[in-house]
């Protein structure tokens, strides 16, 4: 039985509400690492799950697993030692992952405690080895091109000299330095790279410090290779200044386009590693999809290209979340050569730039689906006109983040012939941000190509900012903004996880006020009944094309995920509905006591889940 309450609102359709307010990406929880499926008996096993999607931040639990595993609950990184006589295979490892709506990922996978598919290199050993731990190699490249594809090897304590070599899809690319030992890596080519990544998937780099030597890459990856995850390395001394794209991590430029099927390198994860002393960027990308740039700290590039990101191309799919990034030319910058899509850059810590933190378009091609919420920009974030302005540039949503350079524009915005780009206030939505250093709410937007500059009444009068407050701030001794206890907003700086603040937005500054929402169960635990309220917006993309409704199922499932019952399948107006779920399944029986989950899903792609109990 289920009984349904609308409550009719009418609303004013003022001219700013034509356009949407910002969105999040709507993008559901997803896996983006390869697991490592081997430990070595007596040595620490160390592997971080990289997930996207969802609404950051996750909270990660550890179901099952061997004794003595562990999880960081804020990082997902899984550490474990296993005995030195354990040789247990298939062990099984369950993981949840939770985010802030507490939609929740499962996950499984097993790891065999073995020495087989181990090999170690040590200053010590030599290449007429056998590779084992008593008897180990003496270089990397030999590692790679003697062991197979699914091998691990670890490096013991010293520093390596390397020449390039190539890792194909048949050789050895899983290297690790040993648990606790310095393991330093000097290049000695006279190529433009060390190591050239040709293809192939599952390769893995960890714990090490890289010294480019001024070479142009120090990694260069061709072949469409997929599933790589580079981990704690420290890579500097990168980049001869005088070359095209010099860069820590280069992806060669293919014919292959990931927005519309097309070839493509997949799964790239970067996480928790040290950029600097670049003469270019940390990373070089083309046609790079559902790559997590993640907790990595990138300082000191400051000569141009001084980027500390640059997505260049045919980028999709694609998270730069929870970095530091200061002391470079630029900071994250999504440069559109041919075309980005899906791009969401949050929760980092930007400043010390001599130019622009955040660059949306910068190279001609078109640019749609953009969010860029939860940073603390020391700057502007810039806007290129002709970039935006093409047809196929759209949904570029900018919210909830602390921007301002201490003077004025912290939109800077360029403009096409003289003008704002075509449809820009409803390609670029902006909302729910704290903008500081305009000290008379003048010049928020403009400054170039001739584009008219915006007082802070203006922008608003254009739809923009709706809900944010511009005001001073004050600093300290790393740049993380002094916010006051009264100030509803939640920020994340960068990867220091000591620096979160939790102060979430009051209901009348929420900017998802218009937008969906479903709230929890009252009451709840319940028996024999409880209710369930959910809204639908006014400014849903339906509604801006004089659609009548969007299509809403409210599901309940219990707590392994089967389905239970459905409650609502069916096009909804706006409004606030009420349901009631009596804790029968779709066959009319009654279920019993236990935690359940209700998920509202939506036509425009919003899936948000709530938790209730229901006690007989």
């Amino acid at each position: 039985m289920k009984k349904i309450v609308i409550s009719t609102i009418v609303y004013l359709q003022c001219l700013f509400l034509l356009a949407a307010g910002p969105r999040h990406s709507g993008w559901s929880l997803e896996k983006l690492s390869w697991d490592i499926d081997k430990a070595y008996p007596g040595i620490e096993y160390n592997y971080r799950l990289a997930i996207r999607g969802g609404e950051y931040p996750y909270t990660f639990n550890l179901i099952k697993g061997p004794s003595g595993m562990t999880i960081d609950s804020k990082t997902g990184e899984i550490t474990w030692t296993p005995a030195l006589t354990d040789t247990t295979s298939k062990n099984q490892i369950i993981t949840h992952i939770k985010d802030l709506k507490n939609n929740i990922l499962k996950d499984t996978f097993v790891v065999d405690v073995t020495k087989k598919n181990f090999y170690f290199v040590a200053k010590n050993g030599n290449n007429s080895n056998n590779g084992s731990e008593a008897s180990p190699w003496a270089t990397m490249a030999y590692a790679s091109a003697t062991a197979d594809s699914s091998s691990y090897v670890y490096f013991k304590k010293g520093k390596y000299s390397e020449s390039a070599f190539t890792i194909a899809s048949k050789n050895c690319g899983r290297f690790m330095a040993y648990p606790g030992d310095t393991v330093v890596v000097n290049s000695t080519s006279s190529q433009r790279n060390t190591i050239n990544i040709s293809g192939g998937s599952k390769r893995l780099f960890q714990g090490f410090n890289f010294d480019g030597n001024g070479l142009r890459w120090l990694f260069s990856v061709d072949g469409y290779a997929k599933n790589l995850i580079w981990r704690n390395n420290t890579i500097h001394n990168v980049g001869d200044g005088g070359s095209e794209n010099p860069a820590g991590m280069f992806f060669w430029n293919g014919s292959g386009n990931p927005i519309t099927g097309g070839n493509s390198y997949d799964k790239i994860v970067v996480q928790d590693n040290i950029f600097y002393d670049l003469n270019g960027s940390s990373i070089v990308s083309f046609d790079v999809k559902n790559m997590l740039f993640e907790n990595n700290i990138v300082h000191d590039i400051p000569n141009g290209p001084g980027n500390g990101v640059s997505d260049k191309d045919m980028g999709y799919m694609n998270t730069f979340r929870g970095n530091l990034i200061y002391n470079c030319q630029h900071g994250i910058v999504l440069m559109t050569q041919g075309g980005q899509s899906n791009i969401e850059v949050c929760y980092n810590h930007i400043y010390g730039q001599t130019g622009v933190p955040i660059i949306v378009g910068m190279q001609a091609g078109y640019i749609n689906d953009v969010f860029i919420h939860h940073n603390t920009v020391l700057g502007n974030i810039k806007l290129y006109g002709y970039e935006i302005d093409r047809e196929t540039s759209y949904n570029i949503n900018i919210y909830k983040n602390i921007i301002g350079k201490g003077v004025s524009f912290p939109y800077y915005v360029s403009g096409v012939n003289n003008a704002y780009p075509s449809g820009f206030f409803s390609k670029v939505s902006v909302d729910s941000n704290i903008v500081y250093g305009l000290s008379n709410g003048t010049n928020v937007s403009g400054y170039s190509y001739g584009i008219p500059n915006l007082s802070w009444s203006q922008w608003q009068g254009n739809g923009q900012d709706l809900n944010s407050k511009y005001m001073q701030l004050k600093f300290d001794s790393d740049n993380i903004p002094i916010l006051p206890d009264s100030l509803k907003i939640y920020g994340h700086f960068g990867n220091d996880y000591s620096k979160v603040t939790d102060i979430k937005m009051g209901e009348d500054e929420n900017l998802y006020r218009k937008e969906y929402s479903l709230s929890q169960n009252y009451p709840n635990p319940f028996n024999p009944s409880t209710t369930i309220k959910f809204r639908t917006p006014l400014n849903s993309p339906l509604y801006q094309r004089g659609e009548t409704g969007g299509l809403v199922t409210l599901k309940i499932f219990d707590i392994l995920g089967r389905e239970v019952t459905t409650l609502v399948n069916e096009h909804k107006p706006a409004g606030t509905y009420t349901v009631e779920w009596n804790g029968t399944n779709s066959a009319g029986q009654q279920v019993g006591s236990g935690v359940y989950f209700y998920q509202l899903k939506t036509g425009s792609g919003l899936v948000e889940t709530k938790k209730m109990i229901l006690l007989q």
